[in-house]
């Protein structure tokens, strides 16, 4: 039988939960040998680099891999956000071998970039496929792990710099900050694009919320899971939330383009108006907030990426790109 030698790029914390149920299943399938690596220059000859979404790594890593004729997949192709991420990920996808985009509507904007049918296989939000399995916390147990109180409810704050919005990156975290002052609240610090620096310090001089760096996997699903209403910026709100029937308010243009469910209310960067639309969804009681979630989709998408990788002959065909039109 034939091992395939795969490298994952790892870069962040956020990449982690998407990439756990693909790196678990890698690791557990004889048929390949998997290399975690953390920065583009680890890269070692593999059969196969995979590379995830829109970070500037992963198309480092990307062009480093296509110059010595190591055949690519992109997992997350085809998504538009609406910053300067979304021009990395379509550069990644002009690199590419293999496509798994998330959704339909990704799907045919690969189509429609001009990427050969023949690789493309939607897989779904890989991100998804880790809830099932998860082991979680309880909310005793949890609270207890946190410093919070179990019979308040929790506001859940994951907010990222943007891009083109550097100078405000303070002001705006500080908005944020304010309005969520008479709510228990967990903040979870931001990526480390320009402009976290400054978050970071806003967050460090509130002292009404509880600040983590970061948490593992586990502990990070659980808080979700737990959580009344999530706001910010991150794609959590969007993908994962919903699973669990949570509503999501999504702060300013980060994520503006990106496919979202009826869970996700999209606000600007003000603490009043913030504010409001926590306290009316904290009064709400949603229903089927699952209903009309995009990124719910019943396919088996980790089964899907594995056997395309292992199936696909590397080849003139896959490492000559074409255009289709």
């Amino acid at each position: 039988m034939i091992v395939l030698k795969v490298s994952l790029l790892q870069e962040s914390r956020a990449d982690e939960g998407i990439y756990m149920p693909l790196i678990q299943a890698l690791e557990r399938d004889d048929r390949f040998v998997l290399t975690i690596i953390k920065k583009p220059e680890q890269l070692k000859l593999p059969n196969w680099l995979i590379v995830l979404g829109d970070r500037r790594a992963m198309l480092e890593a990307t062009i480093n891999a296509a110059y010595q004729n190591i055949p690519i997949a992109h997992i997350q192709g085809g998504d538009r956000t609406g910053t300067i991420d979304e021009p990395c990920r379509h550069a990644i996808t002009r690199f590419a071998h293999l496509h798994f985009p998330c959704t339909p509507e990704s799907t045919k904007r690969l189509i429609d970039m001009g990427e050969e049918g023949w690789r493309i296989r939607m897989v779904g939000p890989l991100g998804i496929y880790a809830m099932p399995e998860a082991e979680f916390f309880e909310r005793k147990e949890l609270c207890n792990q946190l410093g919070l109180d179990s019979e308040q409810e929790i506001i859940l704050v994951i907010q990222h710099p943007v891009s083109a919005q550097v100078r405000d990156a303070a002001w705006q975290m500080r908005q944020t900050l304010d309005a969520v002052r008479d709510l228990q609240t967990v903040v979870i610090y931001p990526n480390d694009d320009p402009g976290s620096v400054a978050m970071i310090k806003e967050i460090e001089h509130c002292n009404w919320v509880k600040k983590f760096k970061t948490l593992s996997y586990p502990l990070f699903l659980s808080l979700l899971k737990e959580s009344a209403v999530v706001v910010g910026n991150s794609s959590t709100g969007l993908y994962e939330a919903p699973l669990f029937g949570i509503p999501s308010i999504n702060i300013g243009t980060r994520q503006q383009d990106r496919e979202r469910g009826i869970n996700v209310w999209d606000i600007d960067h003000d603490s009043v108006t913030l504010h409001s639309g926590i306290k009316i969804l904290l009064r709400t009681r949603w229903e089927a907030l699952t209903a009309r979630n995009p990124f719910k989709i019943d396919i088996d998408g980790i089964k899907i990426i594995m056997d395309t990788l292992y199936d696909t002959p590397i080849d003139e065909r896959l490492l000559q790109k074409r255009l289709t039109y």
